[in-house]
């Protein structure tokens, strides 16, 4: 039922409000040496119509505003990770009340999948799924929207 709700009205990001929401005052160190990723990223997401704005003032009364930084993508010399810090700041942050056992991401790995087709022997199918791509395509449900402000 979750997921079905989930496709036709936005996915619930399971938070459940135990403290007061703290906004992110500025983005991290990392995020003003690279001003220039923040636009192309900013700019593809908005042409993708999976990002609102920019608006002239807070669009909703309650907007959680969180902070970006700029990580180096590992093995990949050149290219850079966008973060938005859900997390931050520590103790009064989005991500501080949505509980970790209900709504967490576990990826597989590459010997686990070579476990479960050895357990079901030939003729196995094994499908791989994109996950960065799955994320920018889920939809966040109205009522959680606010928590997803960023500067």
């Amino acid at each position: 039922m979750y997921v079905l709700e989930g496709h036709e009205y936005g996915f619930l990001v399971g938070f459940q409000p135990a403290r007061r929401l703290r906004a992110a005052k500025r983005n991290k160190p990392s995020a003003f040496q690279n001003p220039q990723l923040f636009d192309d990223y900013l700019a593809n997401e908005m042409a993708r119509s999976r990002v609102a704005g920019p608006f002239p003032s807070i669009p909703l009364p309650s907007l959680q505003i969180s902070s970006f930084a700029v990580i180096p993508k590992k093995g990949q010399s050149g290219k850079w990770r966008l973060i938005v810090d859900l997390s931050f700041p520590w103790g009064c942050s989005g991500n501080d009340d949505i509980d970790p056992d209900e709504f967490s991401l576990h990826c597989i790995k590459l010997y686990q999948i070579i476990g479960m087709v050895l357990k079901h022997g030939p003729g196995v199918l094994v499908a791989k799924l994109d996950v960065e791509g799955a994320y920018h395509s889920i939809a966040v449900h109205l009522d959680d929207r606010y928590l997803l402000g960023m500067k």
